[in-house]
């Protein structure tokens, strides 16, 4: 038995993320029968599933203040794990604090937020940067407008007054270079700018880096 669980490196406990990730657990988020709804827009603010993100929302904001922190990327290691609905759900907590709050889909692979919520994808993040990209290589082509092109033509508005969302928009072809480009780094410091937090949705960390590109900005 001691030797099984010693060879068993898998993290299932909250003692287990202690131990080897060494940061603070803000919540435990409990697993949805398939009947139930998972967005907190389509549930009662008093059910057990809201108030946990509710209270998540609570001390992620305590902390935010500490640190002087306004963005966040939320991962997971594979696929199915979650991820873009705790995206979802923690930026529609905080934007119930009366919050200024904007989720953006920046999982340029497999984007899901727009599907939840039931939104347009046909402008997004992915517009954004290709129209300011191009406008960049030819600008007697491409002109911008001053301010470069306005995100107010791609950013969503939900049915939570104080959330906004940035969807994906079409999949590029190399999602990479798009997230690792000057203007993604632009971008988000409008973003930032214009909102008390940003969520940046991103791939499972298993297959691709762009949480990891995302994260030190």
């Amino acid at each position: 038995v001691f030797l099984l669980e010693y060879v068993d490196t898998r993290i299932k406990t909250e003692h287990d993320v202690r131990k080897h990730v060494n940061l603070p657990i803000f919540c435990r988020v409990p697993r949805q029968s398939s009947d139930e709804s998972l967005i907190l827009l389509e549930m009662e603010p008093q059910s057990r599933f809201a108030e946990i993100f509710m209270t998540a929302a609570t001390l992620i904001h305590a902390t935010a203040k500490e640190v002087g922190a306004k963005s966040f990327v939320v991962t997971s290691t594979k696929e199915e794990e979650g991820k873009t609905t705790v995206s979802v759900n923690l930026g529609i907590a905080l934007a119930r604090k009366g919050l200024r709050v904007i989720v953006v889909d920046s999982d340029l692979r497999r984007p899901q937020i727009h599907s939840l919520l039931g939104l347009g994808n046909d402008r997004g993040l992915v517009w954004v940067l290709q129209e300011r990209l191009r406008a960049r290589r030819d600008p007697d082509a491409h002109p911008l407008p001053a301010g470069g092109t306005d995100l107010s033509e791609a950013l969503e508005e939900t049915a939570e007054p104080n959330l906004m969302v940035l969807p994906c928009g079409p999949i590029p072809d190399d999602p990479a270079a798009l997230l690792e480009s000057e203007e993604m780094i632009r971008l988000m410091e409008e973003l930032h700018a214009g909102a008390d937090y940003v969520l940046y949705d991103t791939p499972p960390i298993y297959h691709v880096g762009d949480a990891l590109t995302l994260a030190p900005r």
